[in-house]
């Protein structure tokens, strides 16, 4: 027990620990830690054992590899419609609020999942054992997030050597028996067209893909160092006024 700190067990003998599933689940049992905490009661910092810890990892890992996935689908169509070559609400002219949205489309699954962790975490980033377990989750999105950025920054620029003008043109023509039941050779030349416009979007949408990476996760940790100072301000307070 810390100096000054309430006695009493942390947790009842035999509490069923169920493995957290989700980011919900995660967040509730971390809340719960630190509430603990909080009150002056120590948490020994070998509470959270290798298979908790890797339970929290694998949250952060389910995050990580659905936000890659949405950022390798919907980040082109996202910079595809502000170049003007993927339509939105039917228009290939598209307003500023359409811009807008479409951009949040390939930001929001990343983002809000990013912020979620740091606005609920952010003021239980505070004693070892709630560390430890933030860490665990945020350590995992980090890692698989840059895995995500080298992945996709690979695929565009590959899928961007890969569609040259004669390789589109050569396919075209090796295909073109097939889709001449389904188009004419003016609407054939659109398709190759348009093709090689995207070919220059995937440059444009692996940057984005760098860049709204580095800004989902360097938000938790803002808020994470900010919820610690306020923590220890708190405990501070309940020390001199509480005792504990």
């Amino acid at each position: 027990m810390e100096k000054g700190g309430r006695p009493g067990p942390l947790f009842a003998e035999g509490m069923a620990r169920a493995k957290p599933r989700s980011l919900i689940e995660a967040i509730s049992e971390i809340q719960i830690l630190a509430t603990v905490v909080k009150t002056g009661r120590e948490i020994p910092e070998n509470y959270l054992l290798l298979d908790r810890r890797i339970a929290y990892f694998e949250v952060g890992v389910k995050g990580a590899l659905a936000d890659g996935l949405i950022s390798a689908l919907f980040v082109p169509v996202s910079m595809g419609v502000l170049s003007n070559l993927v339509p939105i609400f039917g228009t290939l002219s598209p307003s500023l609020f359409d811009q807008l949205f479409s951009v949040l489309i390939a930001m929001a699954y990343g983002l809000g999942y990013n912020v979620m962790i740091g606005v609920n975490l952010g003021n239980c980033y505070y004693g070892k054992a709630c560390r430890q377990a933030i860490d665990s989750i945020y350590s995992a999105m980090v890692t698989f997030n840059i895995l995500k950025v080298i992945l996709v920054f690979l695929l565009f620029h590959g899928l961007h050597g890969l569609l040259t003008p004669h390789w589109v043109h050569a396919k075209a023509e090796q295909l073109w028996p097939a889709w001449r039941v389904l188009m004419n050779q003016a609407t054939a030349l659109e398709v190759q067209t348009w093709i090689l416009n995207v070919r220059e979007v995937l440059l444009l949408s692996s940057w984005f893909v760098v860049f709204s990476t580095a800004v989902s996760l360097i938000i938790p940790r803002i808020l994470f160092v900010r919820g610690s100072k306020q923590a220890e301000l708190e405990h501070r307070r309940n020390m001199l006024y509480d005792g504990y």
